[in-house]
């Protein structure tokens, strides 16, 4: 019965993608990825606006961050997460508008300083904070030595997105302070979020650790200390490495996919074609029966494009035609495309928040090559 189950879902997904990919290749109307994106923004737009009003608190989180590149949009739906009835939307609401400094919503933030979860009122001041108020940030420092690993991680967090280099001597501290309630790989996740905070704030030495958590026993820990060498700019020191694991079989599928999302987003031209040389690896996870292979399919699709819309204007007419023909070819746009249809709400919201962002782009980059 479980096969069976399984069958059905690889054949609904395969079938969204080769639909998809026919009528790209059908529809002369939309010849090039930019145009695709841009056919399905409403899609994806109305697919986020679902999921904030989704049963599941997490994609109700999720379909705000999907947005937070769209103040005029993000911004009403985190209104109304911070009225929610979940600690998860409040947090991802807060955050929201902190780093937006949507001042207009600086008393709603100041309302949750008394919230009773300890990460939400660490948003609330972060939140507070950005947005102009004057509002007493010292309970942060408290909730830095938190003793609940999510809290730690979460407060760390916020101050490096502060950018205030007077917080890292507590965060070196609290780097070294027990976590006496959290499993190892919790425990190891936790230092590893308090290192991104320091290297936020400066502490660019710091950086060994999150490159060498890349090599840790923990499969989670690897693919969170991936997507950060993105995120602080230090692909260009682990391309190398980033690249072998994403040509390595015998590496975990979704570990893959995270180091080729990064490349292709943040690497240098030479090797994002070298990820597109490896396509039909990241295409063949967008069929897989597991949702979250389609999943980190879907954001290693968008990552791609987003490289793709970067580079494309780099491309001359003298470039050799398979290269020209790499960012020609609509086979990944399609397949993101496709997965707006998945069977699976959360591969959708991954699917849409890819496309709105790669389609912004796309429109932001729209030159031909030469």
């Amino acid at each position: 019965m479980k096969s069976s189950k399984y069958m059905l879902v690889r054949l609904i997904v395969a079938l969204n993608l080769l639909l998809a990919g026919f009528a790209a290749a059908q529809n002369s109307a939309l010849p090039t990825a930019g145009q695709m994106l841009a056919a399905a923004q409403e899609q994806a737009l109305n697919l986020v606006l679902t999921a904030a009003r989704d049963q599941d608190p997490y994609m109700r989180a999720n379909a705000i961050e999907a947005l937070d590149q769209w103040p005029q949009r993000v911004l009403p739906l985190a209104e109304l997460g911070l009225q929610d009835n979940h600690a998860v939307v409040r947090f991802t609401a807060l955050v929201t508008i902190g780093k937006l400094r949507a001042a207009t919503h600086r008393q709603a933030a100041e309302a949750l300083l008394k919230d009773p979860d300890p990460s939400v009122r660490a948003a609330a001041c972060f939140a507070a904070h950005q947005c102009g108020s004057p509002a007493d940030i010292s309970p942060m420092a408290g909730l830095l030595m938190s003793d609940r690993a999510d809290v730690r991680a979460n407060t760390a967090m916020l101050l490096g997105l502060m950018g205030d280099p007077s917080a890292d001597p507590m965060l070196e501290i609290a780097a070294r302070a027990p976590l006496t309630q959290a499993v190892p790989v919790r425990k190891d996740l936790t230092r590893l979020q308090i290192a991104e905070a320091r290297i936020r704030l400066g502490q660019r030495q710091v950086m060994d650790a999150v490159r060498a958590a890349v090599y840790s026993s923990f499969p989670e820990m690897r693919l969170v200390s991936v997507g950060m060498l993105g995120e602080l700019g230090d692909v260009s020191q682990m391309e190398d490495a980033l690249l072998e694991i994403f040509n390595n079989p015998q590496e975990v599928l979704e570990l893959r996919l995270g180091a080729a999302a990064v490349l292709a987003r943040y690497g240098r031209s030479v090797v994002v074609k070298s990820v597109l040389d490896s396509l039909p690896t990241i295409l063949s996870a967008a069929t897989m029966t597991e949702p979250a292979l389609r999943n980190q399919a879907a954001v290693t699709l968008g990552a791609v494009e987003l490289a793709r819309a970067r580079i494309r204007p780099e491309l001359l007419p003298s470039d050799p035609p398979i290269v020209l023909a790499q960012f020609q070819d609509t086979q990944a746009t399609a397949a993101l495309i496709g997965l707006l249809n998945d069977p699976d709400p959360r591969v959708r919201l991954s699917a849409a928040a890819a496309v709105l962002r790669a389609g912004a782009q796309a429109q932001a980059t729209a030159v031909h090559p030469g």
